[in-house]
């Protein structure tokens, strides 16, 4: 998927951009507390990473460099997506994450 969407957004290096979202997030979860690690562990492998993609294309489009702020930004974004995805249940279907 990061490859097509790569061609598609004129982001060469997006799969290596995404990449470094996923040390980062990694890093964060070795060095935090049981009540991020639990929830995240579920899903943090395997996504699709859609939202840090989105950050990282829209840096592309504005003509910003790709440097550790975007992915800082990136990895925090998929983190508050981890974080609401322990929900039960959402938009009225089961959550894949139980």
């Amino acid at each position: 998927m990061v490859a097509n969407l790569s061609t598609l957004l004129g982001i060469p290096k997006l799969s290596d951009h995404i990449d470094q979202v996923e040390r980062v997030i990694q890093a964060l979860l070795d060095s935090s507390t049981n009540s991020l690690r639990e929830p995240a562990g579920r899903v943090i492998f395997g996504g699709k990473r859609l939202r840090p993609v989105l950050v990282i294309a829209s840096a592309a489009i504005q003509g910003g460099e790709i440097d550790a702020r975007v992915i800082a930004a990136a990895a925090a974004i998929e983190l508050v997506h981890i974080g609401t995805r322990s929900e039960e249940r959402r938009v009225g279907k089961e959550c894949r994450s139980r």
